[in-house]
C-alpha cells in the first residue's frame, strides 16, 4: 500500500518575505511487517555492463546490487557485488601460414618412369597458441618423358673346357652376363655353367723287366 506524511506552515510570510516553496505532502510504497513472507531469500540485480578499457594494461569492472533483501528466515545474498577482468587477454594467437608452392622439378629420368617434386615452406610459424600447419610441404608425382629403347641381354662366349686328369673326373666350362636385358629386350639364358664327365682311354698294365 501507500503511506503519507505532511508538513504545515509554522510562519506565514509578510509582504516583504518570500513565500514557502516545496511540497507539503509526500507518499511512498510500504508493506506492513505482517504482510511480508517470513522466508523470502535475498536476490541480486543483474550485472551492469563491463566498463570500457582505456589501455590494454588496465582492468574492466562491472557491478550488481541487492534487488531484494532477505526476510527473517530467508537466505542472505552470497557472492561478490563487483568483478574485474584484464582488458587484454594476452597476445593474439597467430596461426601458421604456408607459402605458395614452388615450381615442379624436372623429371628425374630422361626416359622411362621417373618422378617430379615440388616444395613449399612455412611463411609464418604458429605463435601464442595459434593453429599449427598440418598440410603437406612436399609433393611428388610420376612422370615419363619418353620410352627407353630396348636392349637384349649380352652374354660372353663359353670358356674352354677345363683339363681332365685322375683327380678331376669331370670337366666344366662357363660364360658370364655382360649386360642384362632392358625395356623388353631378349632375356639372358639361365644356363651359365656346363659340366660333363671326362673320357678315359683304356690302359693295360705293363710290368718292367727283372
Amino acid at each position: 500500500g501507500l503511506r503519507f506524511r505532511r508538513r504545515d506552515i509554522d510562519l506565514v510570510n509578510n509582504e516583504c518575505g518570500q513565500p514557502c516553496v516545496g511540497v507539503r505532502i509526500q507518499s511512498e510504497g510500504h508493506t506492513l511487517a505482517k504482510c511480508t513472507p517470513d522466508e523470502e531469500d535475498c536476490a541480486f540485480s543483474a550485472w551492469s555492463e563491463w566498463s570500457s578499457c582505456e589501455k590494454p594494461q588496465a582492468q574492466a569492472m562491472r557491478q550488481r546490487g541487492i534487488e531484494r533483501h532477505c526476510t527473517k528466515n530467508g537466505k542472505p545474498c552470497t557472492g561478490p557485488t563487483q568483478e574485474t577482468k584484464a582488458c587484454s587477454a594476452g597476445p593474439t594467437p597467430i596461426p601458421c601460414q604456408l607459402a605458395e608452392w614452388h615450381e615442379w622439378t624436372a623429371c628425374s629420368a630422361s626416359c622411362g618412369l621417373g618422378h617430379r617434386t615440388r616444395m613449399r615452406r612455412i611463411a609464418v610459424e604458429a605463435a601464442h597458441g595459434g593453429e599449427s600447419c598440418n598440410a603437406e610441404v612436399l609433393e611428388a608425382r610420376p612422370c615419363q618423358i619418353a620410352d627407353c629403347a630396348s636392349s637384349d641381354c649380352e652374354i660372353s662366349a663359353w670358356t674352354t673346357w677345363s683339363v681332365c686328369d685322375q683327380s678331376h673326373p669331370q670337366r666344366y666350362r662357363s660364360r658370364a652376363i655382360r649386360s642384362p636385358a632392358t625395356n623388353g629386350g631378349a632375356t639372358c639364358p639361365s644356363e651359365l655353367l656346363q659340366t660333363e664327365g671326362c673320357r678315359t682311354h683304356p690302359k693295360d698294365c705293363d710290368l718292367s723287366d727283372w
